[in-house]
């Protein structure tokens, strides 16, 4: 076998191998997003989690299990952002991450609009 055959070979492999780490990767990072579990643990209230009652919030996450949840808030507030984890008020036993509330839709657009470039997966809630 001649030497550009088997740096072909070579150089091909490990692009597999890369492509493989790199699935991985990301499909562990989307199932961080939505995880089930038949014992959702109901922690006690912490000092991120706050009753606030407005009209409209902005997600950045919505969890089954409180320690995602968590998670996300460290990750967000490690970013400099001033978050809150909703308690399960829903019937679905979601905990959402909120970054931003307000009873105007148009201010809570106009702030999903500027931390877009930061925070890409955000969706507003309507109370």
């Amino acid at each position: 076998m001649n030497d550009k055959l088997r740096i072909i070979l070579v150089m091909s492999a490990v692009l597999v191998l890369l492509m493989i780490g790199v699935y991985k990767k990301n499909k562990e990072d989307s199932s961080q997003d939505i995880v089930q579990s038949e014992n959702i643990k109901q922690p006690e209230e912490t000092p991120q989690e706050q009753e606030i009652y407005y009209e409209y919030y902005l997600v950045s996450g919505s969890f089954l299990i409180w320690e995602n949840a968590e998670d996300q808030y460290n990750t967000l507030t490690d970013f400099g952002y001033e978050c809150k984890i909703l308690p399960v008020t829903d019937g679905n036993g979601y905990y959402r991450v909120v970054l931003y509330w307000a009873e105007s839709y148009s201010e809570v657009k106009e702030y999903q609009n500027i931390i877009k470039g930061d925070v890409h997966k955000t969706w507003i809630l309507t109370k």
